[in-house]
C-alpha cells in the first residue's frame, strides 16, 4: 500500500496504561478489602498465638510418673513438684488484647465480604448513566 493515498486508517489504541474510573476503582476495593482484611487476621491469628504462647524454659517442665506417685503420698496441703507443672500457661495481656483486636478484624470482613461482592459485581457490570 502507498502511504500517499487517502484510504482511512483504523484508530490505533493509546499506549500506556489505561486510567481506571472511580467507578470500577470502588467495585475493586469493594470486592478485594474484605478478603484481604480476613486473609490478614487469620495470619495475624497465626502469629499472635505463636509468638504469645511459644514454649519457654519455665514451661517446658514435664510431669513424671515418680512426680505424681510422690504428690499422692504427701499431705493435701503441702506444695509439691506437681504445682509447677500446669496443663495451660497463663496468657499474657498482649496475646488477649491481639486475639480480640483480631477477631474483631474477622468479624467485619466476615460482615463485609458478601455485600462488598454483590456491590462490586453489581458496578463493574453496569454501565454509568449518561449525562447530557
Amino acid at each position: 500500500m502507498n502511504p500517499n493515498t487517502d484510504t482511512p486508517q483504523p484508530p490505533q489504541a493509546p499506549i500506556g496504561p489505561k486510567k481506571r474510573s472511580g467507578r470500577t476503582k470502588l467495585a475493586l476495593w469493594l470486592m478485594i478489602s474484605p478478603t484481604a482484611l480476613f486473609i490478614f487476621a487469620l495470619l495475624g491469628f497465626a502469629l499472635v498465638n505463636y509468638v504469645t504462647t511459644r514454649d519457654t524454659e519455665s514451661s517446658t517442665t514435664e510431669c513424671t510418673t515418680a512426680q505424681t506417685s510422690t504428690a499422692e503420698n504427701t499431705a493435701p496441703n503441702s506444695t509439691s513438684d506437681t504445682d509447677t507443672c500446669e496443663l495451660f500457661t497463663p496468657n499474657t495481656a498482649l496475646h488477649t488484647t491481639g486475639n480480640i483486636l483480631l477477631f474483631l478484624a474477622g468479624v467485619i470482613a466476615f460482615l463485609t465480604w458478601l455485600p462488598g461482592m454483590i456491590t462490586g459485581i453489581v458496578l463493574l457490570a453496569t454501565k454509568p448513566k449518561e449525562t447530557v
